[in-house]
């Protein structure tokens, strides 16, 4: 019971806690996206139609680059930014069939070379462009349906390719800092390599299903610890069960096991490192247009701020364009600083950004407010709390584990500001109280 109990109070307090709000920037479908390295302001977002979406202001206004000629139904899924000349871009996507490179920030566009020539179209579904993590001219590309990995030598201008995986199809690819390579596959399967993408072994099967319609197209490693990897799998026909979900790694991927969403098919993923946990958001996806709601997914968009033990639904104030297109193709976190990082997602209801996504509170308080607030730097808690409130004698002030264990607690006697001792690192949850009005927030001690 009592773990019930502590259960349905960690549910409420999170559920509670969150008040960050999606925003709309670009009202067009999009698919994938990069930003400067150098100026995160600076966004590219992949359209439809051969279409990329470019903006110099943090996405408050675009232009739009036509890639050759607007037609079709052309997805751009990868978008890369040259990370030294960011005046390099590298397209690829659904239904493009190549890989495209500017050197003019967008402004035109050349075909890459491919030794050896490519007999079927390439194809990006997932996240499927990425650099080196030890030298950034070198770049990797997946493609779909040949399971094979190019790479390039000179920041994209030409192509060779280096291996293929044992695999129907392949999804996406990643890179460690200690230069480990993942690659996510249909059939959920997961392969690494440890030699910059020359050879691969299976490291997991996570969806064990007679069929082959899985897919991992998308795999995460926390910056908390590289030992630490999330991975999303989505899936298209609902008689090929179990399939789906989140899966997690703790031993630097050999391993992998199902934390939630199971039998949910998901697609975009994006991690950040708040306390001595992880926040994860994840977006779903689904291609059974017939009837959705067998596969589900669609619509979803979820986030959780303790590495994926407990879940919010965030996903209400997306204006959903219609009932069956209600795909979240990416998610990513942009700026290397807490102050000014934001969590950008690629929908086809639109390009959104979350302001403040981990909705923890980072800010002096004043004492003179009509907001309810609280802040833990080094032990000592800081609060405040509406005017009205600052003459009730019974005002509780109280810190609690995500899992429910008391840290601190005390009657406030219209004070604002508290020693806690042996505060524990990490998230702590936060109840402002009179025994009528109870307020959560999520704090962090460092």
């Amino acid at each position: 019971m009592r773990v019930i109990l502590l259960s349905i109070i960690l549910f409420f307090i999170i559920f509670c806690t969150s008040t960050a709000q999606w925003r709309l920037l670009n009202e067009q479908p999009t698919y994938g996206f990069a930003a400067n390295p150098k100026n995160p302001k600076t966004l590219f977002v992949g359209g439809i139609g051969r279409q990329i979406f470019r903006s110099y202001d943090a996405g408050n206004t675009w232009d739009t680059l036509v890639v050759e000629f607007k037609t079709g139904t052309t997805r751009f899924t990868n978008i890369f930014i040259h990370p030294v000349d960011t005046n390099i871009i590298i397209i690829g996507g659904l239904g493009f069939g190549t890989i495209m490179r500017s050197k003019d920030a967008g402004n035109s566009w050349d075909t890459v070379s491919i030794v050896p020539e490519v007999l079927s179209p390439l194809t990006l579904p997932g996240e499927s462009i990425i650099a080196d993590v030890n030298n950034s001219d070198i770049i990797y590309a997946a493609d779909l349906f040949s399971s094979s990995i190019y790479r390039s030598l000179d920041r994209g201008l030409s192509w060779d390719s280096i291996s293929s995986i044992r695999a129907p199809a392949l999804c996406t690819i990643t890179m460690l800092p200690n230069g480990s390579m993942f690659a996510g596959c249909t059939g959920g399967t997961i392969h690494k390599s440890i030699d910059a993408g020359f050879t691969w072994r299976q490291v997991a099967k996570v969806i064990t299903n007679e069929g082959d319609d899985a897919e991992i197209p998308r795999i995460v490693f926390s910056k908390r610890n590289p030992l630490v990897g999330y991975a999303v799998a989505s899936y298209f026909y609902y008689l090929l069960r179990p399939s789906g979900g989140l899966f997690t790694t703790e031993d630097g991927g050999e391993t992998w096991r199902l934390i939630s969403f199971a039998d949910t098919s998901l697609w975009s993923l994006a991690v950040r490192t708040i306390g001595t946990e992880d926040e994860v958001f994840v977006g779903g996806y689904t291609d059974d247009f017939g009837a959705p709601q067998r596969v589900p997914g669609q619509g979803i968009v979820r986030r959780s701020q303790n590495s994926g033990k407990n879940w919010l639904r965030i996903d209400q104030t997306i204006a959903w364009t219609d009932t069956i297109h209600r795909n979240a193709w990416m998610m990513k976190f942009v700026g290397d600083l807490r102050e000014t990082e934001r969590l950008y997602m690629a929908t086809e209801a639109g390009f959104f950004v979350m302001d403040e996504p981990s909705d923890i509170n980072n800010k002096l308080l004043e004492n003179d407010t009509d907001m309810w607030d609280a802040l833990l730097q080094n032990n000592i808690l800081s609060i405040s709390y509406p005017k009205e409130f600052s003459d009730k004698l019974n005002l509780s002030v109280e810190l609690t584990s995500l899992i429910g264990e008391r840290i601190f607690k005390t009657i406030a006697n219209g004070e604002r500001v508290f020693q806690v001792q042996n505060c524990p690192k990490g998230i702590v949850v936060c109840e402002i109280s009179d025994g009528f009005t109870r307020k959560h927030q999520l704090l962090i001690s460092e």
